[in-house]
């Protein structure tokens, strides 16, 4: 595997324990009532800081080199394209509709519930399609030269919650998901 794809799947391993967290606190306003704002707020804020400003222009510049130069019709990258820049919107319409129920604007939960379920739902449906169907066709359509290629247009960012130097404010975030992969 390119060193390219390799920081991709790890990426995606560390989104789906994002995942799981969120899953997990969803299932805790459902049954319980309890919502933990600010745990939901620094996961609405990671998604938006990483995912969408370095993991998916990574992904877009590979993609957009495989349309160019092996098939500009392939569907599922074409599809991917756009959900990267739809995927981008919903955290932002989670943190307004947790702004609103933090100042009491909103009463229910349900609109969250509902929005945090759609996006974890989402997000596991395009992770899985990059991993299943698109990471091995870059795989088996890429040479070495055109790995060499993409990997001189990308940059390297440190992921600030996974990476080796943890972006203040994160600690509470990441010690709930290591308490959460022990469970």
């Amino acid at each position: 595997m390119s060193k390219a794809l390799k920081r991709l799947h790890t990426d995606h391993i560390n989104f789906m324990k994002l995942m799981k967290l969120m899953k997990a606190e969803v299932e805790n306003i459902t049954t319980n009532g309890e919502l933990y704002v600010s745990l939901i707020l620094d996961i609405v804020d990671y998604i938006q800081h990483y995912p969408n400003t370095i993991h998916h222009p990574m992904e877009n510049v590979i993609f957009e080199y495989y349309l160019q130069k092996y098939d500009s019709d392939c569907q599922p990258i074409i599809q991917l394209l756009e959900e990267h820049n739809s995927l981008s919107y919903i955290p932002v319409k989670i943190e307004e509709c947790m702004q609103k129920i933090k100042s009491g604007e909103i009463q229910s939960k349900d609109a969250l519930i509902e929005k945090l379920e759609q996006f974890i739902s989402d997000q596991i449906e395009h992770i899985n399609k990059e991993e299943k169907e698109v990471f091995p066709l870059l795989e088996n359509s890429f040479t070495k030269n055109d790995w060499k290629y993409i990997d001189s247009k990308l940059t390297a960012s440190e992921d600030p919650l996974f990476g080796d130097k943890m972006k203040q404010g994160y600690e509470t975030l990441y010690k709930r998901i290591s308490d959460s992969a022990s469970n």
